[in-house]
């Protein structure tokens, strides 16, 4: 599954956190990858799939990677 979602500029972000939970418990997701741009406000993106994950009673690992504006990937981790 593909989510796209934009946390600075979208509205109703306890809906995206619900989607999320959503994934975990219902759809059984496997793992999650959240793919950042390098900006500060991506971040809140992975703030609302952590808060997610907090909720859900299933246990995923959640990676994540930060692209640079010239596409390359800056970091990536895995943190759970």
């Amino acid at each position: 599954s593909l989510v796209i979602a934009c946390p600075k500029l979208d509205e109703g972000q306890d809906i995206y956190e619900a989607k999320f939970l959503a994934l975990i418990e219902e759809a059984q997701v496997t793992s999650i990858t959240v793919l950042m741009m390098q900006v500060p406000c991506c971040r809140g993106l992975l703030q609302m799939v952590l808060h997610a994950a907090e909720k859900s009673t299933r246990k995923v690992p959640i990676r994540y990677c930060i692209v640079g504006i010239q596409g390359n990937i800056l970091n990536e981790q895995t943190i759970q």
